[in-house]
């Protein structure tokens, strides 16, 4: 069944995305018929956190949809630690491109919601027309960086997460098997992140094997999609545009 919206404000509407994991909340924007581009929230934020870029999709013709990811929306909040292990979240992101109608469609990522969608384009290439990640590196580079290099992992553990965000935390190791993304690809991370070192960071592109573009934003934290809020919708677009 097609998702429900309700009015949220003029120009934005929430959906109930029922999917075989359970139902997700989301934010949505733009022509319903739009080419679909599908936003990943980070650890300490919810899809509403997307607002000023779904409204700039929008407003260039893109169906932008922002859910809230398992663990933060209470129709999906397992009790089992395992069950937010990366594989299900890229899992749920598939299954709400099915709910939606979407056999293809463009990926963005913020934070942990970047490392899955890093995942969700390696592990069904089919699916996604492009990538744009924000902040959070490709998970094989950072399991590297957490294994070799000490400033990364005091950077990684210092962080401070709402309870989602700690299961995702606790679930993800990041000692699996990780491949390569093969989408069109644009890396944009902050020169003053203090999550994400800059070693990492570079280190993503040795996991890219399709078009890659990274920004490094000088003057902006691990909190990009606020701190240069027009500046990362600009980069959309134009990664967007391109393919």
């Amino acid at each position: 069944m097609r998702p429900q919206p309700a009015l949220l404000d003029p120009d934005l509407a929430r959906l109930r995305v029922t999917t075989p994991a359970g139902t997700f909340d989301a934010v949505a924007t733009g022509p319903a018929a739009g080419r679909g581009v599908l936003l990943l929230h980070g650890a300490s934020r919810r899809g509403a956190g997307w607002r000023r870029q779904l409204r700039a999709l929008a407003a260039h013709g893109y169906r932008a949809v922002a859910p809230d990811l398992r663990g933060y929306s209470p129709g999906v909040r397992p009790r089992q630690g395992s069950a937010y292990g990366l594989d299900h979240v890229a899992q749920d992101v598939v299954e709400i491109a099915d709910a939606l109608g979407w056999r293809r469609f463009d990926l963005v990522g913020n934070g942990w919601g970047a490392i899955a969608a890093w995942v969700v384009a390696s592990g069904f290439p089919l699916r996604v027309r492009s990538l744009t990640a924000v902040s959070g590196p490709h998970p094989g580079a950072l399991a590297h960086a957490l294994r070799t290099d000490l400033d990364q992992r005091r950077r990684w553990y210092r962080q401070d997460l709402e309870p989602a965000g700690r299961d995702w935390r606790r679930a993800n190791d990041f000692s699996g098997v990780f491949r390569p993304v093969a989408a069109p690809t644009r890396y944009l991370w902050g020169q003053d992140d203090a999550v994400v070192s800059a070693g990492t960071a570079q280190l993503t592109a040795r996991w890219t094997t399709g078009p890659y573009w990274f920004e490094a934003m000088p003057d902006v934290g691990h909190l990009v999609p606020e701190e240069a809020a027009e500046e990362t919708a600009l980069h959309l677009l134009d990664h967007l545009s391109a393919y």
